[in-house]
């Protein structure tokens, strides 16, 4: 991904994929891991449905899970805000940022991941119309 090939990354995913099926199976946070890493790539070669797919399919399994992870838990809802917003569901974006926001909150290994969520909903908040922020209930 760094290197931009991203075809090359997701054929790289890909063969992680199969093996941590394989090795963890389905519901596995490294399974996730590959779906989040699959919507990171198709985000940035604006496949969107993709992107939504893939990252929907990472939150669906560290939802399953008894002990979240807060780190992996607060990236896959923040990159799910992200999508979101792509996609001008502006709803959806703001639930996701707030789900993100309340897992890592206050957590000092995460300082960063909470100031850059934090700037995202500040963003994402002032790009919303004043109907829906009526709609959402927020004073700007």
């Amino acid at each position: 991904m760094s290197l931009e090939k991203y075809e090359a990354a997701l054929l790289y995913n890909e063969r992680s994929f199969e093996i941590n099926i394989k090795i963890y199976g389905a519901d596995d946070l490294n399974v996730a891991n590959n779906y989040y890493l699959s919507a990171q790539i198709y985000m940035k070669i604006l496949k969107i449905e993709d992107a939504t797919a893939a990252i929907e399919k990472s939150n669906e399994i560290i939802d399953r899970k008894d002990d979240k992870n807060p780190l992996l838990f607060g990236w896959y809802r923040f990159l799910k805000s992200k999508i979101y917003k792509l996609k001008h569901d502006n709803r959806t974006a703001l639930k996701s940022i707030d789900d993100a926001l309340s897992m890592i909150k206050g957590n000092e290994d995460l300082r960063i991941d909470e100031d850059q969520m934090t700037d995202f909903r500040f963003q994402l908040i002032f790009s919303i119309s004043d109907e829906e922020a009526k709609e959402f209930g927020i004073n700007v």
